[in-house]
């Protein structure tokens, strides 16, 4: 689903990604995902002001695959509508982002992309900040072997999924989080839009981790004072 367009005077306007109608999409074709309806696929994405056109994201940031026991463990009733999915879902992701004391850093990115008035719900943060994985489902390391059949479907399923999400989804710069997602991802973000690159952040390189988001939060400043 590639962004819409819109006619005005004359004029071809683009208009917001639509997530909601994404996530629609690809909740019909993975029906079984999860016995739990909606549990999986994670889908967060972001919601700009659709009716303003120059709206951008700060940032569009990719990471691997979500955390099904910290999903799972927040999945405490069952969603009925594609639309409470989406919202219970933001708000697992803000709170693994922003309480757990293992992804201090990567709240600590976020603080910088944003204000910090931002931060301070679910709902504000994804107005500014679009969050999406490779693997939407989890099922990749069972998915992706030689041997299964399915293979070779399974990832350019989801790597399409991606690669639409990077094209079509207006952001000021897009952050790979991982090297597989900048695997996944890098060749197709558009020209003009800056692109970066951190290591996945595990209890083994958290201060590595730290300098590179230190340097990445400079960089971008240095580019908004230019």
């Amino acid at each position: 689903m590639k962004t819409l367009l819109s006619v005005r005077n004359g004029t071809i306007l683009a208009v917001a990604f639509d997530f909601t109608a994404f996530a629609q999409k690809i909740y019909s074709e993975n029906p079984e995902a999860h016995k739990q309806e909606f549990l999986l696929p994670a889908l967060y994405g972001g919601e700009i002001d659709h009716g303003d056109t120059s709206s951008k994201f700060k940032a569009l940031v990719i990471l691997i695959a979500p955390s099904v026991s910290f999903t799972a463990d927040r999945w405490t009733t069952q969603c009925t509508t594609v639309e409470k999915a989406i919202t219970r879902h933001r708000e697992i992701f803000f709170d693994w982002a922003f309480s757990e004391p293992k992804q201090a850093e990567l709240a600590q990115l976020f603080r910088g992309l944003i204000s910090a008035s931002a931060c301070a719900c679910a709902q504000d943060f994804f107005r500014r900040v679009y969050i999406t994985d490779i693997w939407k489902d989890t099922a990749n390391e069972t998915k992706l072997k030689l041997n299964n059949p399915d293979c070779r479907r399974y990832g350019r399923y989801w790597r399409s999924q991606l690669e639409n999400e990077i094209k079509s989804v207006p952001t000021e710069r897009v952050i790979f989080v991982g090297k597989p997602a900048r695997a996944a991802g890098w060749r197709h973000v558009p020209d003009g839009t800056p692109r970066h690159w951190l290591d996945f952040l595990t209890r083994w390189n958290e201060e590595a981790f730290k300098a590179q988001v230190q340097q990445l939060l400079s960089e971008i400043q240095k580019e908004r004072k230019r």
